[in-house]
């Protein structure tokens, strides 16, 4: 566009030149004038350029930004369900482990009254008393924290010996 300006300055210069000096004065002024703007407008140009260059290096950083934001969340979402499958994994184990133990109790308080049941069979064929009941003043530490690990698991009632029952009636 300058070059055109410029081409039309050379070219309609001579022909002015005799007519009249005053308006071959005003046709350079004009010129530069317009030279001068389209300095100007091409000096915007490069600066919009250079802005649209800036704009563009920021949404491509962004875009990164957001990529790397996005992959970050990704692992951390891996990570909850892995910790969720190891949680579940763990919550089996402990559910396994109290049956385990509700069983191992019933099966010693079966044993405990099958022992209880002969002892009291032994002690009447043999017409003796039997001694008194031993009062438990603490509880022992381990049976305590055995209760406290295990906070749904509650100690059944014992039950009394059956004095009428006959060996082969009681549960073994």
């Amino acid at each position: 566009m300058r070059w055109a300006v410029l081409a039309l300055a050379l070219l309609g210069a001579p022909a002015l030149a005799g007519s009249n000096k005053a308006a071959n004065a005003e046709f350079v002024r004009q010129v530069t004038v317009a030279s001068a703007r389209v300095a100007q407008v091409e000096q915007a140009l490069l600066e919009a350029e250079a802005r649209v260059e800036q704009l563009e290096e920021v949404v491509r950083l962004r875009g990164q930004q957001e990529a790397e934001r996005l992959e970050n969340l990704d692992q951390v979402n891996a990570e909850i369900n892995r910790l969720r499958g190891q949680i579940e994994e763990q919550q089996f184990v402990v559910d396994d482990l109290k049956a385990m133990m509700e069983q191992t109790l019933e099966s010693n308080e079966v044993r405990m009254l099958h022992a209880e049941l002969r002892l009291a069979q032994i002690e009447e064929f043999l017409k003796i008393e039997p001694p008194p009941v031993p009062v438990l003043a603490v509880v022992p530490a381990r049976l305590l924290l055995l209760l406290l690990r295990l906070p749904t698991l509650t100690p059944r009632p014992r039950r009394r010996p059956c004095t009428h029952a006959s060996p082969a009636t009681a549960v073994v």
